[in-house]
């Protein structure tokens, strides 16, 4: 439709919903003052109504998942030791580490 038309039917709308209100709720009360106002300010909030956008307000957003950032397996950093692991235990090994642990055992 012609957005005219759309705004055109928006404000006929909303000036309806008004003028429902006011036969429902304030139509009976003697205080004409407000009576008054309520029909002015709701005429003019219905013109002004429609070209407020409330569609950004129920919109969901979905979580934004970045995939290039992964790393992938052909691109892993491999890790190489700094200095040699010793392969094998020698007793000679085995002595000096009772000795360590003895005079360990023996100053505390």
């Amino acid at each position: 439709m012609n957005g005219i038309m759309i705004y055109s039917l928006q404000t006929i709308i909303s000036a309806g919903l008004f003028i429902l209100i006011y036969h429902l709720f304030v139509r009976n009360s003697n205080t004409y003052n407000w009576n008054r106002f309520y029909l002015l300010t709701t005429m003019i909030l219905s013109l002004f109504l429609p070209l407020i956008d409330v569609s950004g307000w129920f919109t969901i957003e979905k979580p934004t998942i970045l995939y290039n950032t992964m790393i992938k397996i052909d691109q892993a950093i491999t890790v190489v030791p700094f200095r040699q692991v010793q392969s094998s235990f020698s007793v000679s090994d085995f002595f000096n580490y009772r000795l360590l642990g003895y005079r360990w055992f023996v100053t505390h």
